[in-house]
């Protein structure tokens, strides 16, 4: 799945958008006053796992899966799996300071 992750957006500038968006969406910082990860409620954490999914839908155009959240070349993804396949890419190839 990471090699089909990678090829679809090599650079990683495509998740690092959907990331952010997913930040910004679950902040609402002008909404809110809320900025930082710390400052959220355990609900809207959880929350920003099931936007960032819908997000990374949207943006790669997955499809959906019958008994998972998606599917990413055939493959089946599991509600944790490309969160953290992501987020592992990212970690190599970005700051927290370019994501913004």
């Amino acid at each position: 799945m990471e090699s089909a992750l990678r090829l679809a957006d090599p650079d990683g500038l495509r998740w690092a958008r959907v990331i952010r968006e997913t930040y910004d969406q679950v902040y609402q910082g002008s909404i809110t006053g809320r900025f930082r990860w710390e400052q959220l409620m355990k609900t809207e954490k959880t929350h920003f796992g099931s936007l960032f999914e819908i997000n990374a839908q949207r943006e790669f155009g997955f499809k959906g899966g019958e008994s998972t959240d998606f599917e990413i070349e055939g493959m089946r993804s599991m509600p944790n799996g490309v969160r953290r396949t992501v987020a592992g890419c990212c970690r190599q190839r970005f700051s927290t300071r370019s994501l913004s």
